[in-house]
């Protein structure tokens, strides 16, 4: 059984366990890495392109990146790409 979230089409949402899974059975074209602390991607695939917008847990006024993560995964849904987020 898998451990992520189909939010819509092309759309998931997971832990960073799962990410490498994810990637494989649902051929996922970007990886958003909303983990603050991250420094590199959780799948070294080059074939799916890292984008890390790090949010940091309990701290205020991160709306500059909430709204980069969203407007790149609308971009992206747009183009018919499919993203994860972790």
């Amino acid at each position: 059984m898998s451990d992520f979230q189909a939010l819509i089409k092309g759309i998931f949402m997971c832990g960073e366990k799962e990410v490498s899974n994810i990637t494989d059975s649902e051929l996922i074209t970007y990886v958003v890495d909303l983990r603050a602390e991250a420094t590199d991607s959780v799948v070294p695939n080059e074939q799916i392109d890292w984008i890390h917008i790090p949010l940091v847990d309990g701290e205020r006024n991160q709306l500059k990146n909430l709204e980069k993560a969203i407007s790149f995964v609308v971009e992206a849904f747009k183009d018919n790409k499919r993203v994860v987020l972790h």
